[in-house]
């Protein structure tokens, strides 16, 4: 006898997977070293990004495969919002970001 897989299973399987391709999204908030900085951070493929509003210095951080991670220069900031990109020559893996 053969075992029928549900819609409602196959459909469940569907959405997980494009997720898993989908480009991922974190934020968080950071307050280290006198630093009042609000960030958020994309990545997808082979590059991302870090956005950072608020005050203190910081800067891009990306998790490579295959090859050493990619750093951004030091970026220091007293308001306002900066953007600074990252990018692997095979995938990445995340991005994150660095405050002191």
């Amino acid at each position: 006898m053969k075992k029928r897989v549900g819609s409602a299973a196959v459909l469940a399987a569907a959405i997980l997977s494009i997720g898993a391709a989908a480009p991922a999204m974190a934020s968080s908030s950071v307050a280290a070293g006198g630093s009042n900085l609000k960030c958020r951070t994309s990545f997808g493929n082979t590059g991302g990004w870090v956005e950072c509003t608020g005050s203190g210095t910081w800067r891009a951080v990306a998790d490579c495969q295959f090859e050493p991670d990619d750093t951004s220069n030091w970026i220091t900031q007293s308001g306002g919002t900066k953007r600074q990109s990252v990018e692997c020559t095979f995938s990445i893996r995340g991005v994150s970001y660095e405050v002191r």
